[in-house]
C-alpha cells in the first residue's frame, strides 16, 4: 500500500494508513485541511480529511474528520485532554450503541450524531475520527448567538436526545446502570479554584450591579455558595429519578446546521461529546438558553422553547413506546429547572467571554487567574459580553434559580 503524503503531514499520515489497511484499501492517498479558525475548539483540532483508494478493484472515498488532541501543556494539566478524548471514545463506543440499539428495535434511527470510524487514545497521539458532516451540506453558524429558528431546532434535536436517556431508564434497566457509572468531566477539585469562582463571581456582580441591589444581593449569596451549588447541580443523584445522559457541552460551536434554500436551519448535527456526564436535563437546557441566547429573546421566547424541548422529548418518547406523562412530566421539568438551572449561570462566567469574543481578542480558557481578572474591563469594550452576562444573570435571579 503507498500513501500520497501532503507535505507536514506525519501526524496524519500514521492515522491515515492505520485508516486503509482497516478498511482494505490500497494505493492509498489523502488531502487535508484544517477545518476552523484559533480560538472555536480549545479541545481540539479538526481535520477535513478526504481518503481515496482501491479496494476490489473499485475506487472507494471518505469524507472524514480527524479530531486531533492539542499540543498544549496547560490545557492537559487543568482539563486533562487525554481523559477527555477518552471519554468521547467511550460516548461512540459504549453509550451511543445502547441507545441506537434501543432505537433499532423501534425500526428507528439516531441520524443527528456523525458516525465513528475509530479512535486512538495513545498519549501524545489522541485522535477521533468521524465522518465529514459537510458532505451532507452541514456547517457551523457562523454566529455563536443563536436566534429563535436556530434555538427551537436545536432545544428540540436536545429533547430526543435526553429521550433516549428516559426510554433505556423505563425498559431496559439493567443497561441503563452502566449510564450512571459516568464521572464528572470538569468540576473536580473545586478547592483548587476557589480563586477562580471568587474573581468570576466579582466580574458578574460587576455586570448586574446597575439593575439594583435586589440583583447585587442575590449574587453576593450565590459567591459565598457556589463551591456547594457547583457540587450539587453536577451530581446525577441529586436529579433522579429523571437524570439522563447530557450532552455536556452543548453550544453553538458543538452544532452543525443544515440549512434550506431561503437560508433557515432545517436539520442539525450534535459534535464533540468529550464532556458528556449523567446529570439534571436542566444542565443542557441552562447551558444552550444562557450562553446561546440573547436575553431578548429568551424575554419573548423562553416559556415557548421549553414546551418545544418537553414536546419533543414526548414524541420520540411515544415512538420508543415509553409516556413522558409517567417519566417526566412537564411540571418535573420546571422543577428540575428551579433545582439546577443555575448551571447556565456557572457556565455563563466560566465562557461567555470566550462565546463573545469580538474580533482581535485573544480569550483564554478560565483558569489564567491574571486574564480573568481582566474581564471587568471586558464588561465595558466589549457589550455583547456586557449584554449577556448582565441578561444571563438577571434572568438567574427574575426566575429565582438564583434565590
Amino acid at each position: 500500500m503507498s500513501i500520497a503524503v501532503p507535505e507536514n503531514s506525519d501526524f496524519l499520515k500514521v492515522h491515515v494508513h492505520r485508516f486503509a489497511k482497516e478498511h482494505d484499501l490500497s494505493n492509498a492517498k489523502f488531502d487535508y485541511c484544517v477545518i476552523t479558525k484559533d480560538g472555536d475548539n480549545y479541545l481540539g483540532k479538526p481535520y477535513s480529511v478526504k481518503i481515496e483508494g482501491q479496494k476490489n478493484g473499485d475506487l472507494k472515498k471518505f469524507n472524514l474528520i480527524f479530531k486531533c488532541a492539542p499540543r498544549d501543556k496547560d490545557l492537559e494539566e487543568s482539563l486533562g485532554v487525554k481523559h477527555l478524548y477518552i471519554r468521547e471514545i467511550s460516548f461512540y463506543e459504549e453509550k451511543l450503541p445502547v441507545f441506537a440499539s434501543l432505537l433499532k428495535e423501534y425500526n428507528l434511527s439516531i441520524r443527528d450524531i456523525p458516525r465513528y470510524y475509530g479512535g486512538s487514545t495513545v498519549s501524545g497521539n489522541e485522535v477521533l475520527i468521524l465522518e465529514d458532516l459537510r458532505s451532507y451540506g452541514a456547517s457551523m453558524k457562523k454566529s455563536v448567538i443563536m436566534d429563535y429558528s436556530h434555538a427551537s431546532l436545536a432545544i428540540r434535536h436536545l429533547g430526543r436526545f435526553h429521550a433516549y436517556s428516559f426510554a433505556l431508564r423505563d425498559q431496559k434497566p439493567t443497561l441503563f446502570e452502566n449510564i450512571k457509572l459516568i464521572k464528572e468531566p470538569f468540576y473536580k477539585n473545586l478547592d483548587k479554584f476557589s480563586e477562580t469562582y471568587d474573581i468570576l463571581c466579582n466580574v458578574a456582580i460587576k455586570a448586574i450591579e446597575s439593575e439594583g441591589p435586589k440583583y447585587i444581593d442575590r449574587l453576593r449569596e450565590f459567591k459565598k455558595s457556589i463551591p456547594k451549588l457547583i457540587d450539587f447541580v453536577i451530581d446525577g443523584r441529586n436529579a433522579e429519578p429523571y437524570t439522563v445522559l447530557n450532552h455536556g457541552d452543548y453550544w453553538t460551536n458543538n452544532i452543525l446546521f443544515k440549512y434550506n434554500d431561503d437560508g433557515q436551519p432545517e436539520d442539525l448535527f450534535f459534535l464533540d461529546f468529550q464532556a458528556h456526564r449523567y446529570a439534571s436535563p436542566a444542565l443542557d437546557i441552562s447551558y444552550m438558553l444562557f450562553n446561546c441566547c440573547t436575553p431578548e429573546m429568551r424575554i419573548k421566547h423562553y416559556d415557548e422553547l421549553l414546551h418545544q424541548y418537553h414536546n419533543s422529548l414526548a414524541q420520540c418518547l411515544k415512538e420508543l413506546g415509553s409516556d413522558v406523562e409517567k417519566l417526566f412530566p412537564f411540571e418535573m421539568l420546571l422543577e428540575q429547572l428551579r433545582q439546577f438551572a443555575i448551571y447556565g449561570g456557572i457556565t455563563g462566567m466560566l465562557f461567555l467571554h470566550l462565546f463573545t469574543r469580538q474580533e482581535g481578542e485573544s480569550p483564554k480558557l478560565p483558569f489564567d487567574i491574571e486574564y480573568i481578572k481582566t474581564l471587568t474591563k471586558t464588561l465595558k469594550n466589549n457589550c455583547l459580553y456586557s449584554s449577556m452576562m448582565t441578561g444571563t444573570f438577571k434572568d438567574m435571579v427574575d426566575k429565582n434559580y438564583i434565590s
